[in-house]
């Protein structure tokens, strides 16, 4: 049975998933074995506008969307393998090379500080003598990244400068991997394997494990300098040490990891034949798409291709209106958080989408309601603590205000969201409004109406679609005919009841 298989990489496999470095990855821990190609991003330079300004070093536009994508692309791949490299079910094999770094350029003379690279000392203006030629525009330190930046383990490969390597040059430590190397005439660079750095394994892990790498060579040149090699991590438990009487990590792995191969190419940079023997290596089958095979047309993908752009536009549209729909609707939470005019704002919304009437208040900056046969003065507060006395009392002198300014009667409604920074579910079971406000709205019929009641509200409504009105009709009249707290219980008018109760916060 083939395991899962993906490709990260410019090649395009028969049989396997694959992605080039400027798509939206996939869920990798979904995947068995995971193969990275990153050797043909520094070749993407006519899809990144890369402007070459040192060895191996290029400079790319900071409009450049494609670049940034890989960017996250690699450091989303270093997280997740990462994570995947505690499990030994995995396999991640990596074709490398060099280190390319790309960034945005800038001027040697506009940093402060001397280049990270040493390549020039900001207080001169010309080389000192006997100084290697220094470039006028090098990569900013603070936008800048590489190709290797996808790998969990660090390394550095070195590129050899006077190479004379000739066929049989390379030792292939390892024969499963004869088929790998059969097109190498030579290698150009190898492996430092005192530069091997498993640091950030280790300080992901360091809550639960102490983290050691295993290494076993695959192929060296005739220095015995690795070519390619397999890294497995090795997951140490902390113990108890009776002797110093202190918990220490076992010098013994408790298990091995996912290993982690990283293979070379050959000086004409070709991966495509490379990772068809690879998937031979590790049981994985698939055929090598060949380039051409994309541009050749056949009669219905025309009519294809005017199908999917049709299904993409309508796709993206639906996207956006559900988007839209979806953030009006959590503007609905802010009845749980939100003060003053945010709050008042969103409460009149609500009022309003019930079937009341909205209007001003000549007695304060709040507003009327008229439904059921009956005006009413709104009053909201958003507080910390209790609605208290006194948020009452001035909802009382507005009332006797607005009544004889409009020489007509309204009913009292004080909606408020008490103890606003705590969690709802914090809220059940507390007293909302205090004694001594309940007191006074009870001698002025005023209703109490707490903001979490009408959010519930609003999710049975959402809930019950078939009652919509009958609900909405029913909360308006139990704020327009109530005194003291008021509660909302739809259980009479869904015949349910399980869901439909609104119970007291």
């Amino acid at each position: 049975m083939n395991r899962k298989t993906l490709l990260i990489g410019s090649a395009a496999i028969e049989g396997i998933d694959c992605v080039d470095w400027t798509d939206s990855l996939p869920y990798i821990p979904d995947y068995d074995v995971i193969i990275l190609d990153s050797i043909g991003i520094p070749l993407l330079a006519s899809t990144f506008g890369l402007e070459e300004i040192g060895t191996r070093e290029y400079a790319v536009s900071e409009k450049s969307l494609s670049c940034g994508l890989t960017r996250r692309n690699l450091s989303d791949v270093r997280e997740t393998l990462v994570q995947i490299m505690e499990f030994s079910q995995y396999g991640i094999y990596a074709l490398f090379g060099p280190a390319v770094s790309i960034g945005t350029k800038v001027h040697r003379s506009c940093l402060a500080s001397e280049d990270p690279r040493g390549a020039f000392s900001p207080g001169f203006s010309a080389n000192m003598p006997g100084d290697i030629p220094r470039q006028e525009w090098i990569l900013n330190p603070s936008h800048r990244w590489n190709t290797n930046d996808w790998t969990p383990v660090g390394f550095r490969a070195i590129v050899e400068s006077r190479r004379k390597q000739r066929e049989g040059t390379i030792n292939i430590v390892s024969r499963d991997y004869e088929g790998y190397f059969a097109t190498f005439k030579a290698w150009d660079y190898y492996l430092d394997a005192s530069s091997l750095d498993s640091s950030n394994l280790e300080e992901s892990h360091s809550r639960t494990w102490h983290v050691s790498i295993r290494t076993a060579p695959i192929a060296t040149n005739r220095l015995n300098q690795p070519l390619a090699i397999e890294i497995v991590p090795r997951f140490h438990r902390l113990l108890y040490d009776p002797d110093i009487r202190e918990q220490v990590w076992s010098g013994r792995p408790e298990k091995e990891g996912a290993k982690l191969v990283l293979l070379p190419v050959p000086e004409d940079r070709s991966t495509a034949p490379l990772i068809h023997s690879l998937l031979d290596l590790i049981g994985v089958t698939g055929a090598i798409r060949p380039s051409w095979v994309t541009g050749v047309r056949m009669p219905l993908d025309d009519s294809f291709d005017r199908r999917l752009e049709g299904a993409n536009r309508w796709l993206q549209s639906e996207i956006k209106n559900i988007e839209e729909q979806r953030g009006a609707m959590q503007k609905y939470k802010e009845l749980l958080w939100e003060t003053g005019a945010k709050l008042q704002e969103v409460v009149r919304t609500v009022l309003e989408g019930m079937g009341a009437e909205i209007g001003p208040s000549s007695a304060s900056d709040e507003f009327t309601v008229s439904c059921c046969g009956q005006d009413g003065l709104v009053e909201v507060k958003g507080v910390e603590r209790q609605i208290l006395k006194r948020h009452v009392d001035q909802l009382v002198s507005d009332m006797v205000t607005q009544s004889k300014l409009s020489q007509r009667n309204y009913k009292g409604i004080m909606i408020g969201n008490s103890l606003r920074l705590e969690h709802p579910d914090q809220r059940r079971g507390k007293q909302l409004f205090s004694s001594h406000a309940i007191k006074r709205a009870e001698t002025h019929s005023i209703a109490l109406v707490s903001t979490q009641q009408l959010f519930d509200a609003l999710c049975a409504i959402q809930d019950n679609p078939k009652h919509e009105m009958q609900y909405k009709e029913m909360v308006l009249s139990s704020i327009m005919k109530g005194t003291g707290p008021v509660y909302f219980d739809f259980t009479s008018l869904s015949g349910d009841s399980g869901n439909s109760a609104i119970s007291p916060p």
